[in-house]
């Protein structure tokens, strides 16, 4: 987002961004490209969860496994 139109506005005061048409034109043509970017950012970060979730069970899991009070019946 380093094109933005606010960069180097002279009609530029405080509070402008709520009314400035040429912002919202901006945010409404860059909206497809972020929300596949925070879709691509969620999709790594289930990746990343799930990864951590496994791994952290089959920690616990090698140390149920050598208990001698697990249960045997399978």
């Amino acid at each position: 987002m380093g094109d933005s139109p606010c960069k180097g506005c002279q009609k530029r005061v405080v509070g402008c961004k709520s009314t400035c048409a040429d912002l919202l034109v901006y945010k409404v043509l860059k909206q497809p490209e972020r929300e596949q970017i925070e879709m691509e950012r969620r999709k790594h970060a289930l990746i990343e969860s799930d990864r951590e979730c496994r791994i952290n069970h089959m920690q616990s899991a090698k140390v149920a496994e050598k208990s001698p009070t697990r249960c045997r019946k399978r």
